[in-house]
């Protein structure tokens, strides 16, 4: 029998727990996570970041701007990098914030594709090919979020059975706060696969605005990136939260074993270094 009690999600792959550990140390060291430490900070960094990306919507229709774009969805992708470490470092982790993230997250990716497809022409040729193929690869990303409805709706029914006292919509709300506490939580491969796409079409983006090929260039660079990190998530996806962190843990196990005779080696390179200095020394 699911077990609708616990809120919270499975256990975390190693590779996701590392990650969210990085960014929280960076975000406490820069100060930010100390600045925000108040009840619903995180919430609120979510909301101003999907108030930024809609002016940012409105302003492109009222100027045509690229350049503009780029600065506003730097903003908007920018609260995404800090609003989960804020609402680890206040305990807040809610249905709300994680609504607010992946809608913010999916709406921003759509429309970053959309910018590019309507500027087609100002892209040169070499990298128009590229970038449509890039394009798709994301679109697939897009429509992963199929899989998360299909278990929505599967996982609603059997609350539903286990809850018929209660009425339709608490029950109702109740199931859609367990079910984005629990399932909805970005992994190391997600995480990857947003940041290279976000970092990769803002660079990009500036440089069919401002003409630059080298950005042209290093953007188109990164966003080779996207598919590499989709392929890890789309493996994901199609592995029970167990079984995910069995062949994570599985994988690094295999790592460990290669690398031990190179630690074997550096450590056998660092004694002999040692003892020539001691026999300088004595000498």
């Amino acid at each position: 029998m699911m077990n609708f009690n616990d809120e919270f999600p499975e256990r975390e792959d190693p590779i996701t727990r590392k990650e969210k550990e990085l960014r929280d140390n960076v975000m406490e060291r820069i100060g930010i996570t100390r600045l925000m430490c108040f009840p619903h900070a995180a919430n609120i960094i979510s909301a101003i970041g999907l108030g930024v990306f809609l002016y940012a919507v409105a302003d492109y229709a009222l100027t045509r701007s690229l350049l503009r774009q780029v600065y506003l969805l730097g903003i908007a992708w920018f609260t995404d990098l800090i609003d989960g470490p804020i609402a680890r470092k206040n305990n807040r982790v809610t249905a709300l914030g994680t609504a607010l993230d992946h809608g913010r997250d999916y709406l921003m990716f759509s429309w970053m594709i959309a910018l590019a497809l309507l500027n087609i022409r100002r892209i040169p040729d070499p990298f128009k090919t590229f970038y449509l193929l890039i394009a798709i690869s994301t679109g697939i990303l897009l429509i992963i979020l199929l899989k998360y409805v299909v278990r929505y709706l599967t996982l609603r029914r059997l609350f539903r059975e286990q809850n018929g006292h209660l009425t339709a919509m608490r029950c109702e709300f109740r199931f859609f706060r367990w079910y984005l506490r629990r399932h909805l939580q970005t992994t190391a491969f997600g995480r990857g696969s947003i940041a290279s796409f976000a970092v990769g079409d803002l660079l990009f983006l500036s440089g069919v605005d401002i003409e630059s090929t080298a950005l042209l260039f290093i953007g188109m660079f990164i966003l080779f990136l996207q598919p590499v990190f989709l392929g890890g998530y789309l493996y994901e996806t199609l592995l029970e939260p167990q079984q995910k962190i069995l062949a994570y843990e599985q994988t690094i196990l295999r790592l460990q074993k290669l690398a031990h005779p190179l630690r074997a080696y550096r450590l056998r390179r660092q004694e002999n270094l040692q003892r020539r200095s001691e026999a300088k020394r004595s000498k």
